[in-house]
């Protein structure tokens, strides 16, 4: 039976040096890592981490070097298989995806993966190599622009709405009121919006500067154009991140290893919102969709305070102060017609870790269960590697 598997914790090649053994299951340091990991996931739900991505943008019909262009990813990545399949080496890899990613996997079945937001990788191709010089003949890099990552045209999509969300926040005051209701205050915008990732020039904001100068009537003007049936250009902006975070490049960044991401068969959960999903993010002061209740209130200074302890025992001391600012953490489902609600804790089907691991990771479960008061029908099923059939 096939299920999501989110797996941990994937070392960094600095840390790999450090524990400088051939099994990391047997080095004490791991082993905290990935209880702290685990702890953190069976109590406050799967963290939503950003992470800046850049694309490499082929030009057509020109010599000029590559453009590059960045954007941010905010997601937890999970693989859709069944258990023996996290242990099965990829092909042309020769590493399995325990092997890559760690030696925990958290299972949530498929059916409730779809209800938490997950969704499928959308896969592109921005490592093209045709086997030759690209830049020797301009016929054939007339064929690279055809062929560029598609992902590179959605970061300018989401720079432009930025700049409309300003335009728009702008004429909030020139709108009728039943328009001005429906948009946010310039004071209500999040920070990035004020950060386009690709400008005319590296490090220019005039665009921004000249949406912000606008005047109410000057800015409806311009607005106005766009007078469709739709959601506010912030809310669209924030949807268009989304959407990105779900891309991902079919080969290895190596560039050596064809259809190496393709073959995981990754599934990520973004930072969609909805009325079921419970969501928020770890930043206390931002709320910009209004979803903080008292379920996610409650624990999140409690979550922001792991995911610290998580960063201080990767880093050994450094103290360098975290930006929370787009770090979410997802808890779980409101039940529809129902008061209750589904967290993570109750939707974990089972867990499978290292045998020598296995009575600590059980205690750990029933301590959380006990101390939370986090009911289930069945109690979560615990295996070692062994028990699966697999070495």
């Amino acid at each position: 039976m096939r299920f999501m598997y989110h797996c941990f914790s994937r070392l960094s090649r600095d840390e790999e040096t450090e524990i400088g053994c051939a099994d990391r299951t047997g080095d004490d340091w791991y082993k905290e890592l990935c209880t702290l990991v685990l702890q953190g996931v069976l109590e406050f739900g799967f963290l939503l981490r950003p992470e800046d991505k850049m694309l490499r943008v082929h030009l057509s019909g020109t010599a000029e070097e590559d453009v590059v262009q960045f954007y941010e990813q905010c997601r937890c990545s999970f693989t859709l298989s069944d258990a023996r399949g996290l242990t099965s080496d990829y092909p042309v890899l020769r590493q399995s995806h325990r092997d890559l990613f760690g030696d925990i996997a958290v299972a949530v079945p498929t059916h409730l993966a779809k209800m938490l937001g997950m969704h499928p990788c959308l896969y592109s191709h921005d490592d093209i190599d045709l086997g030759y010089d690209q830049r020797k003949d301009d016929a054939e890099h007339d064929l690279l622009g055809t062929i560029s990552a598609v992902n590179a045209q959605f970061t300018q999509v989401t720079d432009i709405l930025r700049i409309l969300a300003i335009v728009e926040s702008k004429s909030r005051e020139a709108q009728p009121k039943n328009v001005r209701q429906e948009i946010s205050s310039l004071d209500a915008l999040t920070s990035e919006i004020f950060q386009i990732k690709n400008p005319v020039k590296k490090g220019d904001d005039s665009l921004v500067q000249y949406a912000l100068s606008l005047s109410p009537e000057n800015a409806k003007f311009i607005i106005d154009v766009t007078d469709l049936y739709r959601e506010s250009m912030y809310d669209l902006a924030g949807k268009m991140e989304i959407i990105q975070s779900l891309f991902q490049s079919i080969s290895a960044s190596s560039r050596s290893v064809p259809f190496h991401y393709y073959d995981q068969q990754e599934w990520r959960l973004v930072r969609s919102i909805s009325d079921r999903t419970i969501i928020s993010c770890l930043d206390l002061q931002r709320d910009p969709y209004s979803v903080r209740g008292f379920y996610n209130k409650k624990y999140s200074e409690k979550a922001r305070s792991h995911v610290c302890k998580v960063a201080d025992h990767r880093n050994k001391g450094c103290k360098s102060p975290i930006d929370f600012s787009n770090f979410w953490m997802h808890w779980g489902l409101d039940v529809v017609a129902s008061s209750s609600s589904l967290n993570i804790y109750s939707i974990i089907d089972h867990i499978i870790c290292p045998k020598g691991w296995k009575n600590d990771v059980q205690g750990l479960v029933r301590k959380i269960g006990v101390r939370r008061g986090l009911m289930r029908k069945t109690p979560i099923q615990i295996f070692d590697w062994d028990e699966i059939g697999v070495e």
